[in-house]
């Protein structure tokens, strides 16, 4: 699983839902790791570097773009930049669809 680690203000605007795109410079080192993901690949958020429950989010990856101008993104550059769009996980949710597709199917 991917993860991106983020300052507390990109962390905190997504667990919020105002963010739904993560700009990343688009270099080699970002080509690698993203050009495998596809659509609905679960990827984590972290709020800085050590694994802790309460400052990650999952997130499934929606759309992934090169944008040729960075500076209308959060990373004000001129440079081209991947754009990752993504929208948040709620586990319970997953899980109790997941669960409610399984009676289904044994019920049939």
């Amino acid at each position: 699983m991917l993860i991106f680690n983020l300052k507390k203000e990109w962390f905190d605007k997504i667990k919020r839902g105002e963010k739904t795109h993560e700009y990343r410079d688009f270099k080699r080192y970002f080509e690698v790791r993203l050009n495998n993901l596809m659509p609905n690949e679960v990827v984590l958020f972290r709020n800085g570097y050590v694994p802790n429950p309460d400052k990650e989010l999952l997130t499934k990856i929606k759309h992934i773009s090169v944008i040729q101008d960075g500076m209308q993104t959060d990373l004000k550059h001129n440079n081209p930049v991947y754009d990752i769009e993504f929208e948040l996980i709620d586990p319970l949710t997953d899980l109790l669809d997941a669960y409610k597709e399984l009676k289904g199917i044994i019920n049939e």
